[in-house]
């Protein structure tokens, strides 16, 4: 709703293209992650106050649009971008141009911008969540923004195999032939953008829209899983898309109605896409056939385990550790599933193999506490068997206590 009186500004109030720029956005299957998984209600709260700041700017309301851009940020860091959106929204808001008064009135959004930058840098390096630059390269992160800024509007155009994991190509770690096809197909966009600057200024400035809000999340700094993309990063991003499919097919009653039938074929492949959400079995099923890598084959596992296909599942999650780059949640999973099922000395040595090749604090926890639960098993063995074998005997339990 929020989106809708966002576009009815920006349409010069048509209401029929506003809506269908609204349903496009509402319905596309790009959407379906944000909303399904509940992991991401944080990205609808950002995105629920970002649209309420970018309403109350274009109606000249600032001290609202301050107001409502903070909680949107305290949500989640995807808004960071907006101040540099909003001065584009202005220009093509009837009746609405960007002056020097104006400019200085986002510098509070700027001063907010760099705080919850800043803030998130320093959670991520507490936490360990944002990964060096060792680790993840500047080939690796260039290949990232290149293959990012080109993934979410192909999907735009044709919302085919969405997968809840991407998985990085093999090309992400170098310099590579993709990277500069990626660069080249980047290039050609920029300059025939350029050449309709005068002709389609609305299509350059969503274009413009979509860069600026997904660099943020593009790879500059990479945090959590190696993916390539993730669904959920275009549900700010892509909202200028929605407003060029409804500005132009708005226009008249026979691009309305092709307007509804693109819908409706979104509205049904968003419905399927939801299934898949359904538990974690269908999800890693998904995702082990339209994205196939290892982590979706290790989770894959780890959900047929959990449903109680304990030997398709344990049979999964060897066949991933064969490869030695298979992640630590995959020997984290196996060695469970095969200490629940009785086989301790089967679980460490597995543990002990991810430790080796792909080393976490998890693995190192369950290596831990599983010689603990040992331990404990031993001490409470002696114990018994002290107090049965000298039952007169009434320092035993102080003796073992000590030892």
């Amino acid at each position: 709703v929020l989106f809708y009186l966002v576009c009815l500004r920006l349409l010069d109030g048509r209401k029929t293209a506003a809506m269908l720029a609204a349903l496009f956005f509402a319905v596309h299957p790009l959407r379906v992650e944000s909303v399904a998984w509940a992991s991401e209600r944080k990205g609808l709260l950002s995105g629920f106050f970002a649209m309420a700041a970018a309403l109350a700017h274009l109606h000249g309301r600032s001290r609202t649009a301050l107001a409502a851009f903070a909680p949107s940020l305290a949500a989640k860091a995807s808004s960071l971008s907006l101040p540099l959106v909003l001065p584009i929204l202005e220009i093509h808001s009837p009746g609405r141009r960007p002056t020097r008064r104006a400019w200085l009135a986002l510098a509070p959004f700027f001063a907010l911008s760099a705080a919850a930058l800043g803030a998130a840098v320093l959670a991520g390096r507490a936490y360990g969540t944002i990964v060096d630059l060792e680790i993840y390269g500047v080939a690796r992160r260039a290949n990232h923004i290149l293959y990012g800024l080109l993934f979410y509007p192909v999907k735009t155009l044709w919302p085919g195999n969405l997968s809840p994991f991407y998985p990085e190509p093999s090309w992400f770690g170098g310099w590579s032939w993709q990277t500069l096809a990626c660069l080249g197909v980047l290039a050609a966009c920029v300059a025939a953008l350029w050449r309709a600057r005068r002709t389609h200024p609305a299509v350059v400035s969503a274009f413009v829209v979509y860069a600026v809000m997904a660099l943020p999340t593009a790879g500059f700094m990479h945090q959590g899983q190696f993916h390539a993309a993730c669904d959920r990063y275009s549900y700010l991003p892509c909202l200028g898309f929605a407003v060029l499919f409804g500005a132009a097919l708005g226009r008249s009653r026979r691009g309305a109605l092709v307007a509804a039938a693109v819908l409706a074929a979104l509205g049904v492949a968003s419905w399927r896409q939801c299934a898949i959400w359904r538990d974690s079995r269908s999800l890693w099923s998904a995702a082990s056939v339209r994205a196939p890598g290892l982590l979706a084959l290790g989770e894959h596992g780890a959900a047929l385990i959990a449903a109680g296909e304990t030997r398709d599942g344990i049979a999964l999650l060897q066949k991933t550790i064969e490869d030695p780059a298979a992640p630590s949640t995959v020997y984290v999973n196996l060695g469970v599933a095969l200490q629940k099922g009785g086989q301790e000395a089967s679980a460490r040595l597995v543990w002990r193999r991810g430790l080796a090749v792909a080393p976490s604090a998890e693995l190192s926890a369950l290596l831990g506490s599983s010689q603990a639960k040992n331990d404990i098993t031993t001490a409470t063995g002696l114990l018994y068997s002290a107090l049965l074998v000298e039952p007169g005997n009434p320092f035993a339990p102080l003796q073992l206590r000590q030892h």
